[in-house]
């Protein structure tokens, strides 16, 4: 339960922060909502575990897989609100695409249940989608060339 609040706390407290305008704005807008992703892979979670479909040993360890996606979306998001190097902002977004991948190996995929399991392997699905939407953005340059008018 602790765990839980404290990611409901990381992504309010991203939601009310700012970025630079350039490319990256972009990438911190496709962020939030895999946030939105995770949130509502959480909740279907819970959903599962209060309905005895998981076991407490599922339970932590999507939890804790959970947490360790949070904490590397904050890392990547306070990178791309700072306006780091692209190298920084991608090494995070790895780091976070691991945490994903490792949450799905460790987790998901040890879940008996085989609807709780389906259910959440979708939810895992939505997050790499979204993801990969962000992958996008941070492959594009991070500075924006503002056209001038041109002259006859």
């Amino acid at each position: 339960m602790q765990r839980r609040l404290v990611v409901v706390v990381l992504v309010m407290a991203l939601g009310l922060a700012g970025c630079p305008k350039n490319s990256y704005h972009d990438a911190v807008v496709a962020e939030h909502d895999a946030k939105t992703v995770v949130a509502a892979f959480q909740q279907a979670e819970i959903v599962e575990f209060h309905a005895g479909r998981i076991d407490i040993a599922e339970h932590q360890r999507l939890e804790d897989g959970i947490g360790k996606v949070g904490l590397a979306g904050v890392a990547l998001t306070s990178a791309l609100q700072q306006g780091a190097s692209t190298t920084t902002a991608l090494a995070d977004f790895n780091l976070l695409a691991q945490a994903v991948g490792d949450l799905n190996s460790q987790g998901v995929l040890g879940i008996k249940n085989p609807q709780s399991q389906a259910a959440l392997a979708a939810g895992i699905k939505s997050i790499q989608a979204v993801l990969a939407n962000v992958q996008i953005l941070l492959a594009q340059p991070t500075t924006e060339t503002l056209t001038g008018a041109t002259k006859p």
